[in-house]
């Protein structure tokens, strides 16, 4: 007879597959539902039908009206109260200005939510210097030149599924809905919906005049982006036919960038906007002091928000600017969660232009890009995690992966080695110029995976990092480690194995003797790639002579190389000095 018992048996290897399945499905639900996807099916809701009735009639007719006066300087009309940061001087509207050196003096009156300027009150200068000129674009970005399609006479075009380039667009405010209003505290919005601080009712918010009939349009609107991209929702509710400016119509000439912030407080995230926007000012040819962000969203304030106008010549939210413009020119810029440094994981591509983006950056901040290595002193800092508040959704500021010993550290560190420099910060709480300033001016950078290990970008070309991972997080995530590599940076990994070091509240002991362990690694690796780069220069240098001085009658010369450095003595050149 077969019982329960005996079935159960039987079947024991079915049922446990089963049970691994079932985990795993629902793993990948989470992760997929994790995705802020809510907004992009709440804007797709709407149809691409479009009412011209719900618009009043207009002096000027159609977009002509628009392209007519290239010819002419225009004047924008006038501003009203509180929203002064949307004014520019005159400028032809055709194009962007162009790129020739000169002086260009970046816009007055900042949206308080979003940075003070006034450490750029003075006029900035373009520079011939950086990519934004380059004679042949990086293999990624000519892939994205060829991969285009244009619609609608030339004036929307569409790049690779990723971004897409507008000319002489509409932005009605009438049509952009958001639940939120933007730029508040977030102790006054405490466990706000995150759906809220998006623009969900977004139908006709942008227009664009392709002419001709509805079918004229349909092969633009039925272009698909990748992956769940706020860029879709945009282009389907987009419309396209009967676009109307009149004198009430604020005119916007040269380069704007529309984009829509996610994960806005995160320093990890926001990088990666950075970095798809500076990849779309090296493509499109533009300077930072020539390119504006408008940001299609409604977050409260953020710790990172005063970075955007720094690094580009103006940043407002759309809130801020006027009812209704026209843009002479504006790219709807990549997607956070497409970008190119999230992809490269699986790709095994390298990212374009890290190093041209880590200059950029700090030059834009005005600091040093450049310091010597000195092995006899180096600068070791540590990143620390601690509990805060950084945005509406974790109103107890309690976070994972926090070091428990982080003052032991500390005291051995320098009682081990007394010509290093050790120091330990909670970097979210400095102003983003000053992490920049301390992670820059550092050899290694120490830390719990984290948000706060973006910060690899910007560590010397020579230097190193340390990644610290609990054993509850597990090992499977190498955001921080791939940015290590793609710069060239000496690098390690600790995974905690042992659960004893796991402590209450999300902390985990490093023990000194470890520590000291990775730090050695890297240490000697920095050390001795610096050495053997040396001795590589000398031995070119002693050859050049060599032949320089046989070729002269009469004298010798003896050039005297000196070995390379051995790995065997890694160590022990690390703990002479």
């Amino acid at each position: 007879m077969l019982t329960p018992k005996i079935w159960l048996c039987r079947h024991v290897r079915h049922l446990r597959l089963a049970l691994v399945l079932c985990l795993v499905v629902s793993y990948g639900s989470l992760l997929l539902l994790s995705i802020p996807i809510a907004a992009y099916f709440d804007q797709m809701r709407g149809t691409s039908e479009l009412d011209p009735s719900t618009y009043p009639e207009d002096s000027t007719a159609g977009v002509s009206a628009l392209l007519n006066t290239a010819s002419r300087q225009l004047v924008l009309p006038e501003v009203p109260s509180g929203n002064d940061d949307f004014r520019l001087a005159a400028t032809p509207l055709t194009g962007a200005p162009a790129a020739s050196p000169g002086t260009v003096t970046p816009r007055s009156g900042f949206n308080s939510s979003y940075g003070d300027a006034s450490s750029r009150n003075s006029p900035q200068q373009i520079s011939a210097d950086g990519p934004w000129n380059l004679p042949v674009l990086p293999v990624l970005l000519d892939a994205w030149r060829h991969r285009n399609t244009s619609h609608c006479d030339g004036r929307l075009e569409l790049f690779a599924r990723e971004f897409a380039r507008l000319r002489s667009v509409v932005v009605d405010r009438r049509f952009c809905a958001a639940k939120a209003k933007g730029g508040e505290e977030v102790s006054e919005v405490l466990r706000q919906d995150e759906q809220a601080e998006y623009y969900n009712g977004i139908k006709n918010c942008f227009q664009l005049d392709c002419g001709g009939t509805r079918d004229a349009a349909a092969a633009a609107l039925s272009y698909r982006f990748n992956g769940f991209n706020f860029l879709q929702s945009w282009l389907v509710q987009m419309k396209t036919q009967d676009v109307r400016i009149d004198d009430q119509t604020a005119i916007e000439p040269g380069f704007t960038v529309a984009f829509m912030r996610r994960e806005y407080a995160n320093l990890y995230h926001t990088v990666n906007d950075w970095y798809n926007l500076f990849l779309m000012m090296v493509f499109f040819r533009r300077r930072p002091e020539e390119t504006n962000v408008v940001l299609v969203d409604a977050h409260p304030k953020g710790g990172l928000d005063p970075a955007w106008p720094v690094l580009f010549n103006s940043t407002r939210p759309l809130s801020a600017t006027a009812p209704r413009t026209v843009y002479a020119e504006m790219v709807w810029g990549m997607q956070g969660y497409n970008s190119v440094l999230k992809r490269s994981y699986s790709d095994s591509v390298t990212p374009p232009l890290l190093e041209d983006f880590r200059r950029f950056v700090l030059d834009r901040f005005r600091l040093d890009s450049t310091r010597k290595l000195d092995c006899s002193n180096i600068s070791v800092l540590f990143i620390w995690r601690h509990d805060y508040v950084a945005h509406p959704r974790n109103p107890t500021g309690e976070v994972q992966r926090k070091l428990a010993n982080e003052e032991e550290l500390l005291v051995e560190l320098r009682r081990r080695h007394p010509r290093y420099r050790f120091d330990g910060v909670q970097i979210d709480t400095f102003s983003i110029r000053d992490q920049l300033r301390l992670v820059s001016a550092a050899d290694v950078l120490v830390g719990m995976h984290g948000a706060g290990l973006s910060h690899t970008l910007f560590v010397q070309p020579y230097g190193g990092t340390v990644e610290l991972v609990p054993k509850y997080y597990g090992s499977g995530n190498y955001h921080f480690a791939n940015l290590a590599r793609w710069r060239g940076l000496a690098t390690v990994r600790w995974v905690n194995a042992d659960p004893r070091f796991e402590l209450k509240r999300y902390r985990t002991v490093v023990p000194v003797q470890v520590m000291d362990d990775l730090l050695d690694k890297v240490v000697g690796q920095i050390c001795l790639e610096s050495q053997n780069a040396r001795l590589e220069k000398r031995k070119l240098a002693a050859a050049a002579a060599a032949t320089t001085m046989s070729n002269r009658p009469g004298l010798k010369f003896s050039g005297i190389l000196t070995p390379r450095f051995k790995r065997s003595e890694k160590r022990q050149h690390f703990r002479r000095h």
